[in-house]
């Protein structure tokens, strides 16, 4: 499946926050791939970084109805296992209603489908 521009750049941007974490902590990173002119632009008012427990870093992405969030956070977790150094990153995926969980959960169990395509 062939993403869209928006869509590759949310993931770069992803990708820019986790390949930071080499030498940042979470907030330090956060605030280094968020403060150029281009990203405050490009990403509008953000809230600052709320670090989790033990320093554990976190990302939310907010895409509008109809982006693509489900296929963004499938790739996003492959950005994530590579920048990490890690084939299996623990990743908790929410979905706003059970209705929705079900259609992911189906959809990441056929080996044919764009989402699973991601994680493979």
């Amino acid at each position: 499946m062939q993403l869209k521009k928006y869509q590759n750049d949310t993931l770069a941007v992803i990708k820019a926050f986790f390949d930071a974490l080499d030498t940042k902590s979470p907030t330090e990173a956060y605030e280094s791939v968020t403060s150029s002119v281009d990203m405050i632009a490009r990403l509008g008012n953000l809230r600052k970084y709320e670090a989790a427990a033990n320093d554990t870093p976190t990302v939310a992405i907010k895409v509008p109805t109809g982006g693509g969030k489900t296929i963004i956070a499938a790739y996003a977790v492959r950005v994530i296992a590579e920048s990490q150094g890690r084939e299996y990153p623990f990743i908790i995926w929410f979905a706003p209603s059970e209705t929705i969980r079900r259609q992911t959960a189906d959809a990441l169990k056929k080996a044919r489908h764009p989402y699973r395509q991601a994680l493979n």
